[in-house]
C-alpha cells in the first residue's frame, strides 16, 4: 500500500496540470477524535506518519493522503487520483470548436491541458494548431503517451489583439503546423474588408509603383512560422506615384494564398478609430445671458470622414443646448469652437434655466456608434438685480 501511495503523489502532480471537464474527485474524511497521542497535532506536519498508518484508503486504487491539523486533531482525508475513462476520437479527421483536426502518425507525451470534448478526451494546445489524443495511458508508470492532430489545412494565421487603432501597425503570424513543407505563394497575403455582409478585398501595393513585381513562393517547414506587418493603409498606384490613405473602421480578416491554389482566412479583427477628446470652456461659472464660449480639441491618428459631434448638457423648461457639427477628421489635431447664450436666470425668476451645477458633454459619433465622449462641469448662478 505505501508504494502505491508514493507513486500516486506523483501521479496527483501531473494532474493538478491539468484542467478536466467533468471529472468528479471523490474525497472520503477520516478523523480522530482524541487528543491523545498518536492522533494529536500542533499543525499538519505532525500527521504525516500517524495518517499513513491509521488512514484506511482502499475504496479507491490510486490515491494521496491530505492532513490537516483540526483542533489539536490529525484530520486525514483520502483524495481519489483514478483518471477518468480516456477514450480518443475514431478516424482521420475530428471537428473541435469548429475547427477540423487531421491525425497524424506523430506519437508523443501527451501535451497541453486535458480537457473532455462531449465523451472524448484530448489534450488542447489548440491555440497553436494542435490537440493530442491517448495511444497509451499507464498511471502505473507515469506514461501518457499521444497521437497529434494538426489544423486542417495544416497553415494557420495567428494574430494576438483582436482590435486595433487606425493607422497603427497590424502584426501577425503565418505558421506551418502541417507534417510537411507547405508554400505561400504571391502576393503572399491580403486583407479584406466586411461591407455590407460581403468581404471586399482592401487594396494594397506589394511592390514599388511603376516596377514590375516577380517573387518566388515562400517555404515553411514543419512547425515553421513567418511574420508579416501590414501598414494599415489602403494605398493604390496612380502610374508612378503612390496613393496612401487611413484604413477606415470596420471588420477585418486575413487571407493567405497557398500552393494548389489553396486560399485560408484568418478569425476576424477590428479597426477602431484613434481618438482623443478634450473639452473646454473659458470660464467655470456663468451668469444669467452671459455668452459661454466651448472648445473641443480632437486629436485623431488617421483620417476619419464623416463624423458627427455633438455638445449638450444645459438643459432648461424652454430652452436647453445642442449642438451638433458634421465633421472629416484629418489625421493630427484639430480645434472647434461653438457659442452658447446662458439663458435667463435671476433672484426673483429663473423661468429658462435653473441655477446649479451642469455637465457639458462632447460625444462623438462615427455612424450610430460612440467614439469618444468628455465633460466638463460648469455652474450657473441667477443675476442679481
Amino acid at each position: 500500500m505505501r508504494e502505491i501511495f508514493l507513486f500516486t503523489v506523483a501521479v496527483f502532480i501531473f494532474l493538478a496540470g491539468c484542467t478536466t471537464d467533468n471529472t468528479t474527485t471523490s474525497t472520503t474524511s477520516t478523523t480522530t477524535t482524541t487528543t491523545l497521542e498518536p492522533g494529536a497535532c500542533m499543525d499538519a506536519g505532525d500527521c504525516g506518519s500517524y495518517c499513513m498508518s491509521s488512514t484506511s484508503c482502499e475504496q479507491y486504487r490510486y490515491y494521496h493522503i491530505e492532513t490537516g491539523c483540526l483542533g489539536g486533531v490529525c484530520k486525514c482525508t483520502c483524495i481519489s487520483d483514478e483518471l477518468p475513462p480516456v477514450i480518443s476520437p475514431e478516424g482521420k479527421e475530428f471537428t473541435y470548436r469548429d475547427r477540423v483536426y487531421v491525425k497524424t502518425d506523430e506519437v508523443m507525451e501527451c501535451s497541453g491541458s486535458l480537457t473532455k470534448a462531449g465523451n472524448y478526451t484530448i489534450w488542447e494546445e489548440s491555440y497553436n494548431g494542435y490537440i493530442y489524443t491517448a495511444k497509451e495511458i499507464n498511471i502505473a508508470e507515469n506514461r501518457y503517451i499521444c497521437y497529434r492532430w494538426f489544423e486542417k489545412p495544416g497553415v494557420i494565421i495567428r494574430f494576438y489583439n483582436d482590435e486595433i487603432k487606425q493607422d497603427h501597425l497590424f502584426e501577425f503570424d503565418v505558421i506551418n503546423v502541417d507534417v510537411k513543407d507547405r508554400d505561400i505563394e504571391p502576393p503572399f497575403y491580403k486583407i479584406e474588408e466586411l461591407v455590407e455582409g460581403n468581404w471586399r478585398e482592401v487594396e494594397m501595393v506589394s511592390c514599388p509603383c511603376g516596377t514590375e513585381c516577380s517573387r518566388p513562393p515562400l517555404t515553411l517547414e514543419p512547425g515553421k512560422r513567418h511574420a508579416y506587418k501590414w501598414n494599415n493603409r489602403v494605398e493604390y498606384c496612380n502610374q508612378s506615384t503612390l496613393v496612401s490613405a487611413s484604413t477606415p473602421p470596420g471588420v477585418y480578416r486575413v487571407k493567405v494564398y497557398l500552393e494548389d491554389n489553396e486560399v485560408i482566412y484568418s478569425k476576424k479583427f477590428e479597426i477602431k478609430p484613434d481618438i482623443a477628446l478634450e473639452i473646454t470652456t473659458d470660464k467655470k461659472t456663468y451668469t444669467s445671458q452671459e455668452l459661454m464660449e466651448i472648445t473641443v480639441n480632437i486629436k485623431s491618428g488617421g483620417f476619419l470622414g464623416n463624423v458627427s459631434l455633438h455638445v449638450s448638457g444645459i438643459s432648461g423648461k424652454s430652452k436647453k443646448m445642442n449642438i451638433e457639427r458634421n465633421l472629416d477628421l484629418d489625421k493630427g489635431n484639430q480645434s472647434f469652437s461653438f457659442n452658447y447664450l446662458i439663458p435667463y436666470c435671476s433672484t426673483k425668476s429663473c423661468t429658462s434655466v435653473e441655477p446649479g451645477p451642469y455637465y457639458v458633454k462632447a460625444v462623438l459619433l462615427y455612424g450610430d456608434d460612440v467614439i469618444t465622449s468628455a465633460g466638463r462641469e460648469v455652474y450657473i448662478e441667477p443675476s442679481v438685480l
